[in-house]
């Protein structure tokens, strides 16, 4: 299903019960992005299609994403950091990354640290003319943040 920014639903498309929505996604998304004339579509997606092979052709493909994950499924620890932080409806599924990203990097950055770190980090989005695709960069960072923005930045090419 396609929405605008109202969130009010404009297009969508139907697939026989038997076929594997993981293998729906890609020609999905760009037949209705061309469809909507769309440019580069930020995909959300519910935790059916959170799968290794999605995230890769997604970014493969260059989309940005956000694809929910179950809490349920983490360890005590990730949930106690969770619970802790109070966070409105949304914000867990970008914590949990994090949190896995920050493990894998083998960083002394933790989470709660991330949201002072985060607070003075800003980043320019611009168009350069005749393109329609977003360009960005980072402003200038201390090394706790350089190193944040290093793990994950690392992990978006990678995903």
């Amino acid at each position: 299903m396609v929405a605008c920014l109202s969130k009010n639903p404009i297009g969508y498309e139907i697939f026989e019960g038997n076929i594997f929505e993981g293998k729906t996604l890609i020609p999905a998304i760009e037949r209705l992005a061309k469809k909507f004339l769309f440019h580069h579509p930020i995909v959300v997606a519910d935790s059916g299609l959170l799968s290794k092979a999605n995230m890769e052709e997604l970014a493969k493909n260059g989309y940005e994403y956000i694809i929910g994950a179950r809490v349920k499924n983490e360890t005590d620890e990730v949930k106690q950091a969770i619970i802790a932080m109070d966070l409105q409806y949304g914000d867990v599924k970008v914590i949990v990354e994090l949190e896995r990203m920050l493990k894998a990097a083998k960083s002394e950055i933790t989470i709660y640290q991330v949201a002072q770190l985060t607070k003075t980090m800003y980043q320019l989005n611009y168009y350069m003319p005749n393109s329609h695709r977003k360009m960005s960069t980072i402003l200038q960072m201390d090394s706790e943040q350089q190193e944040l923005y290093d793990i994950v930045s690392q992990k978006k090419a990678i995903s």
